[in-house]
C-alpha cells in the first residue's frame, strides 16, 4: 500500500481506491477543454473591469490591449472539473489552495505591478506552506556526482524554497511570446503524465491530465495559428505564477521520499528549458553588473525572434527543444540510466546552451 504522503500531499489523508480511477476519460478531457475555451471568452470583457488589461510599450510589443485572464481560466476550469472527476477532492486540497493564494497574488500584480521582493516573498510564503501542509520537500539530491545519494539534511528546507522560487519565476519568465509559457507548461505536465502512468499513480495523474486540457484549451486562443494570427488572451503572472507552483510541487513530490516516482536528474530534463533559460539570463545579467530580476530580451524567445524568426517558429523550435529534452528524461527513465551521467549531461547541455545564446544576447558582443 502507497500512504498518499509519498506524493507530498499531506500525511493526513490516506490512499485508497476509488480516491480517483479516471484513466484517460474522453468526456471530461473533451468537456473539460471546450468549457474552458467558453470561461475565457466570458471572462475576457470583464478583464478591463478588474485591471487585468496587458497595453503594449516598451519590451512589450503586441497590438492592442489583451486581457491576463488565462490564469483565472486555467485555474477555475482545472478545479471545477477536479471536484466532478474525484471522489476525494481533499486528495488535492493543499495543492490547489496554495495554487489559488500565488494565482490571488499574481493577479494583483498583473493590475498594480509589485516590487519583486513582494512577489519573492510570498514565493518563499508559498514554499513553507507546501512544506508544512503538504510535507512535500527536497530531501535528496540524488546520485548526481557518483558519490551516491546527496543527503540535504538541515540544508531541506532553505534549498526546497529556493527550488520552488526558481522553478515559479523560470516559468514565468517563458511568459514572453505568443503560446511560449502554455506550450513549454503543456510539455512538462505531459512529461510528468506519462510517468505517473508509467508507474500506475492514478490520483496526480487525474489531476495532470484536467490541468493538461485546460491549458490546452488555454492556448487556442494564445498561440498564433494560421487562423489565429495574434494572441486574443495572455497567462499573466497571475498564470504563470500558479502553473509555476503546480510545476515546482510535482516535480518535488515525483523526485522524493522513499517511494519516489522518478529520480532527481530527470526532473531537470522535464522541466529543461526554463531552467536553462533562468540560468543563463541570470548568468549574464550578474555578468553585466545588472540585478538579475531586471527586464530584458536576452531570452531564449527574445534571441530567436530578434534574429529574423517569426513568433510561431521561435515557439515551435522551443517546444521542439523541450521536447527532446523531456523525451531524453522520459527514457533516462524507462532505462534506468545511470543518474550522474544523466546529471553530467544536462550540465554539459547548459553550458553548450549558455554558450550559443550568449552569442547573440544583447549586450553581449
Amino acid at each position: 500500500m502507497i500512504d498518499i504522503s509519498d506524493f507530498g500531499l499531506g500525511n493526513s489523508f490516506q490512499q485508497r481506491k476509488g480516491v480517483s480511477n479516471m484513466g484517460l476519460d474522453i468526456t471530461l478531457i473533451i468537456t473539460s477543454f471546450i468549457s474552458t475555451i467558453v470561461l475565457l471568452w466570458l471572462l475576457k470583457p470583464i478583464a478591463s473591469n478588474i485591471g487585468l488589461i496587458d497595453s503594449p510599450g516598451g519590451r512589450k510589443r503586441h497590438q492592442g490591449d489583451i486581457p491576463l485572464i488565462g490564469g483565472l481560466g486555467i485555474f477555475f476550469s482545472t478545479v471545477i472539473f477536479t471536484l466532478n472527476s474525484s471522489s476525494s477532492f481533499e486528495y488535492y486540497l493543499p495543492l490547489v489552495t496554495i495554487s489559488g493564494l500565488l494565482l490571488l497574488v499574481g493577479a494583483i500584480d498583473d493590475a498594480k505591478n509589485l516590487p519583486v521582493k513582494h512577489r519573492l516573498s510570498i514565493q518563499i510564503f508559498a514554499g513553507f506552506l507546501m512544506i508544512i501542509f503538504g510535507n512535500n520537500k527536497l530531501t535528496s539530491f540524488g546520485d548526481i556526482l557518483f558519490l551516491g545519494d546527496i543527503d540535504l539534511g538541515f540544508l531541506s528546507i532553505p534549498l526546497t524554497l529556493i527550488a520552488v522560487c526558481g522553478c515559479i519565476n523560470a516559468h514565468n519568465m517563458t511568459d514572453g511570446a505568443d503560446g511560449l509559457s502554455g506550450g513549454l507548461t503543456l510539455i512538462t505536465l505531459s512529461s510528468l503524465g506519462i510517468l505517473a502512468y508509467i508507474n500506475k499513480m492514478d490520483p496526480p495523474l487525474s489531476f495532470i491530465i484536467i490541468l493538461s486540457c485546460t491549458v490546452a484549451a488555454f492556448l487556442q486562443l494564445n498561440f498564433r495559428f494560421p487562423w489565429n494570427k495574434r494572441a486574443s488572451v495572455f497567462l499573466g503572472d497571475s498564470g504563470s505564477m500558479m502553473l509555476g507552483f503546480i510545476i515546482a510541487w510535482f516535480l518535488i513530490s515525483f523526485t522524493q521520499g522513499e517511494t519516489q516516482i522518478i529520480r532527481p536528474a530527470i526532473a531537470l530534463w522535464i522541466f529543461a528549458v526554463p531552467l536553462l533559460d533562468i540560468f543563463s539570463t541570470m548568468i549574464r545579467r550578474i555578468k553585466r553588473g545588472a540585478s538579475p530580476f531586471t527586464p530584458g530580451r536576452d531570452h531564449i524567445h527574445h534571441i530567436l525572434i530578434d534574429q529574423g524568426l517569426s513568433v510561431r517558429k521561435s515557439v515551435v523550435a522551443i517546444y521542439t527543444i523541450a521536447t527532446a529534452c523531456a523525451f531524453i528524461g522520459i527514457v533516462g527513465h524507462i532505462y534506468n540510466l545511470n543518474e550522474s551521467l544523466m546529471f553530467l549531461a544536462f550540465a554539459l547541455l547548459f553550458v553548450a546552451y549558455f554558450a550559443a545564446t550568449s552569442i547573440y544576447a544583447p549586450g553581449e558582443t
